[in-house]
């Protein structure tokens, strides 16, 4: 299923599913903003939970292989599109929804908008929108520009500018030339020729009141050299349910390259056997 198309836009969607027939658990999972797309959460988690579960990944609007609009950029237009992609999938039963860093905004307000609808919420070095988290959201989206300001810093050419951010995103996420450059081009598309940046601008913050709406059970899981490691302080205070788990040593990215640790515990706290 490739594309599905909800909330007047079309998404590069994928089902996972391995060992048999049958009814199983349905997880879906939302990942970063910018740079990354719908493959980080297939490789790091959505390949491995399929061994037990059926599990959804998709490309948020303006990613991957899916519709880029020119506005609608909030993590409410992002939350509208989750919701309509589980109707147009036909997803009626309770979900285990899976936030990475960015996406666990999106993955947070979605279970406040629909409580019903969740099974389980997992914050994977997730941002969560509270007072505080502007910082740390344009401070991810802030390194992609603090690369070209290097680059233009040198007096090189628009060319020669590109091919050394794109040597900069090969660095910072492992990846081989060419999805680099194609990732690359991308980014700066979405920077440049869509209301983004002034989305994020004017994102809402959410309090105690708010999140008290949040009734399924919520794991989070954060890196103690991770610039969210503050909402481990945070968190207890505003959602009812939530078990939390360190990864000493590991930054923001580390979180999601040390999967010996961190796919057992997602698996023990969604109840699945993998």
């Amino acid at each position: 299923m490739p594309r599905i198309h909800a909330n007047g836009l079309d998404f590069h969607v994928n089902r996972f599913r391995t060992r048999g027939e049958g009814d199983r658990p349905i997880v879906v999972c939302v990942h970063g903003l910018a740079v990354v797309d719908n493959a980080a959460s297939c490789f790091t988690f959505g390949f491995h939970l399929a061994k037990a579960a059926e599990v959804y990944s998709y490309d948020l609007r303006g990613h991957g292989r899916s519709d880029m609009p020119a506005t609608g950029y909030r993590v409410t237009d992002h939350v509208d599109d989750l919701l309509a992609l589980l109707d147009a999938l036909d997803i009626t039963q309770p979900i285990h929804l899976m936030g990475f860093s960015y996406g666990g905004a999106v993955a947070t307000v979605a279970a406040l908008r629909a409580p019903e609808r969740m099974r389980s919420l997992t914050l994977l070095d997730g941002h969560v929108p509270v007072t505080g988290w502007e910082d740390s959201l344009f401070k991810s989206v802030r390194v992609f520009q603090v690369w070209e300001d290097e680059a233009r810093a040198l007096g090189l050419a628009d060319d020669d500018i590109e091919q050394m951010v794109i040597l900069r995103v090969r660095q910072e996420y492992s990846l081989p030339p060419r999805r680099a450059a194609a990732i690359t081009k991308r980014v700066r598309r979405l920077f440049t020729s869509t209301t983004l940046r002034q989305d994020m601008a004017r994102e809402a913050v959410y309090d105690k009141n708010d999140f008290s709406r949040i009734d399924c059970p919520v794991l989070g899981i954060y890196g103690d050299q991770s610039d969210l490691y503050w909402l481990t302080d945070r968190l207890p205070e505003l959602i009812p349910d939530v078990t939390l788990h360190t990864i000493k040593g590991a930054d923001h990215l580390g979180v999601f390259w040390r999967l010996e640790e961190t796919r057992p515990i997602v698996c023990q706290a969604l109840g699945l056997e993998t």
